[in-house]
């Protein structure tokens, strides 16, 4: 069957990167510039609203309504504006998620970048993205300010003719060069295209958020956040008369204390370090830490996304993240911070109720009590409530599988006592006299979670310092992690094992099989070195080749070694750029790939079960699902129902059902 190419120009008085593609479709001011289509590979057309194209009208209407292939770049954005302009306006028949195919997710799946233009240069297309064209497509999306001697009533666009072909030409090319990084590159296997299909199903659904809640919120974040203003005005004599002001903070406190910047985490660090802060210092620290945890930001993300129907749909990105893990868009959950402050429900159905920020102030820091509500603007839909399953210690249980930690794995499988056998180990007393909770077992957590990828003393100590609030002495994180090399002998010997099994693959082209219960296989192929997961999923290191680069160490001299190099989609600064690997990452990499997939086909059980998932956090899957249906015990029951690549693997799921979000 034939496969029909579109691509769409839009324009809106709505915001789309802030508020998402569900509320930007369904806004009355947004509207369609133009339509490029093209069946297979025939050249692209163009339809704008205004155009009378009753043949090529026919044709695109009867390949759509038989469920023909339809796709796209992106192809969400075009199936939400097709649904809610092109069906609901002009007639068209709906498209499915079924018989649309998204170029941008395979090229994620591919580790190359999600964007149309990096991913054609990337792959050395002929067919190039218009940059000057996305230019002028981002001068033309949005309103624009009227003109001298123009009216200013109603609302202006850049659209003359001359700007009008010009986009319709940008728009052509897309669908060119989308096709052409279509036919470069693999598409999802079948049970990969059943989880993407998942996914669009999961975002479609959406999740309601507490409007009244959030709105009430934001009345004490105002309160608070003018407050902190005022106090801060007066230590600072009036230098400073907004907590975010960050710019004046810093000139008013560099005279009297030395403090580099005023993120988050030094501020933390300095507070529980120092006691040698002047007063007026410390205090106007404090009051920048209280007002950075109000998550202002979070709230008013929120209700941009929202719809109609108070839910916020489109916020999670399949493949955006690490080796095919979710990443979060918008309101982006995933970052929503822990609740700090106890009996955070009896507090929020105070607020609900009236409660005042005096009445609050009493007993809690009503900026700190809204940090901690965050989670609990998440509601099950009326009629429904939250069931949700997460997998416990699943990287380490993973990790332990794939390196042939035998003795860890049977640990694991008989419900004994990780953490508390490793800090155990640590310390070196029987196992009896650590407790639950103690700093002894939080240390044998942070090492049981935090050593497996080959993470040095200087790291653990970092991480163990953001995740618990605890200082750790350098002795004592040269201890933990010696500790963890030599009690789990295997897992360091598996770090060697699959950085040599990439090295071969790349130097001979031979195919590598490493593992222990689970096993991966590298294979050089064309421009990526594959490494086929157990489930058989591929993850994909492009433009792969053996190098000898020199390594600095936080500490130890600097010294030369060959590693694998390739080319990969930076998390931070988002460029395409060369990364060195080693045992660790190769590690970390196949661990955590594991690890989501074993969660993606547990999500796909718990659909078909009745369990429909509405969000994905880490490890976590939660399903809003109708009161007479189900329960937490089969939902867990169905988590642990491994697949049969991962028969082996001891699996636990702790679970909770609610109206709100919590964990």
């Amino acid at each position: 069957m034939s496969t029909l190419s579109i691509d769409f120009e839009t324009r809106s008085t709505v915001n789309l990167p802030k508020t998402g593609v569900y509320p930007y479709a369904t806004d009355p001011s947004t509207e369609i510039l133009c339509l490029a289509w093209a069946f297979d590979d025939e050249e692209p057309k163009i339809w704008t609203p205004s155009m009378d194209w009753d043949s090529d009208r026919d044709r695109i209407v009867a390949h759509v309504a038989r469920s023909g292939a339809v796709r796209a770049w992106n192809a969400q954005f075009e199936r939400v504006v097709w649904y809610y302009i092109m069906h609901k306006q002009y007639g068209f028949p709906t498209l499915t998620i079924e018989q649309c195919y998204d170029t941008a997710a395979d090229a994620a799946a591919l580790a190359l970048p999600r964007g149309l233009s990096k991913a054609a240069s990337v792959l050395g297309l002929g067919q190039q993205k218009d940059d000057s064209g996305h230019r002028l497509m981002m001068k033309m999306c949005k309103p624009r300010r009227a003109r001298k001697g123009e009216p200013t009533r109603g609302t202006l666009w850049h659209e003359t003719p001359e700007q009008l072909e010009a986009l319709y030409q940008y728009c052509l090319q897309d669908v060119r060069t989308e096709r052409a990084v279509a036919e470069r590159i693999r598409t999802l296997g079948p049970h990969e295209r059943e989880v993407y299909m998942m996914d669009q199903r999961m975002n479609d659904r959406g999740v309601r958020i507490d409007v009244p809640l959030i709105t009430a919120m934001g009345s004490l974040v105002t309160e608070g956040e003018a407050r902190a203003g005022d106090e801060l005005s007066a230590i600072t004599r009036g230098a400073v008369t907004k907590a975010t002001q960050t710019r004046r903070l810093l000139e008013w406190i560099e005279p009297q204390y030395n403090i580099p910047n005023l993120r988050k985490d030094v501020i933390r660090d300095m507070l529980a370090d120092d006691d040698d802060i002047p007063v007026g210092v410390r205090r106007a620290l404090e009051i920048r830490a209280a007002t950075a945890k109000a998550s202002t930001a979070k709230l008013a993300s929120m209700m941009r996304f929202r719809c109609v129907d108070d839910k916020v749909r489109g916020m999670f990105l399949y493949h955006g993240a690490g080796p095919g893990r979710w990443s979060g868009k918008g309101p982006q959950p995933q970052n929503y911070p822990r609740p700090t402050v106890s009996g955070i429900d009896n507090i929020l159905d105070g607020i609900l109720e009236g409660s005042t920020y005096d009445e609050i102030l009493e007993k809690h820091n009503p900026l700190a009590v809204v940090s901690s509500g965050l989670r609990s603007c998440l509601a099950s839909s009326p009629g429904s409530r939250f069931i949700a399953g997460d997998y416990g210690q699943i990287e380490a249980r993973v990790l332990a599988l794939f390196a042939g930690q035998d003795d860890l794995v049977q640990l694991f499988r008989d419900g004994g006592k990780v953490y508390e056998e490793m800090a155990a180990y640590i310390y070196g007393v029987p196992v009896e006299q650590i407790k639950n909770p103690s700093e002894e077992r939080q240390t044998g957590k942070n090492t049981v979670l935090g050593c497996g990828f080959q993470m040095g003393p200087e790291t653990y100590a970092e991480q163990a310092k953001v995740q618990t609030g605890i200082t750790i002495e350098p002795e004592m994180a040269e201890r933990s992690v010696a500790s963890y090399r030599e009690r789990f002998e295997m897992i360091p010997l598996f770090w060697r094992e699959i950085n040599d099994a990439a090295m071969r693959a790349v130097h001979t082209g031979e195919t590598t099989t490493v593992g222990h219960g689970l096993k991966v296989k590298f294979t050089l192929r064309g421009q990526f070195l594959w490494c086929i997961l157990p489930s058989g999923r591929p993850l994909a290191y492009a433009k792969p080749e053996i190098r000898v680069h020199t390594v600095t160490p936080k500490k130890g001299e600097p010294f030369e070694t060959a590693s694998v190099m390739y080319h990969h989609v930076n998390s931070m600064t988002k460029k395409w750029e060369k990364r060195y690997s080693y045992g660790g990452m190769w590690t970390e990499n196949v661990v955590q790939a594991a690890a989501r997939d074993l969660l993606a086909s547990a999500m796909l059980r718990l659909e078909a079960a009745g369990y429909p998932p509405v969000m994905t956090i880490h490890d976590e899957v939660v399903a809003d699902v109708p009161n007479r249906h189900g329960n937490l015990k089969e939902f867990l029951s169905i988590m642990e129902d491994n697949p049969q690549w991962a028969k082996d693997l001891p699996v636990v799921a702790e679970g909770w059902e609610g109206q709100r979000y919590r964990k």
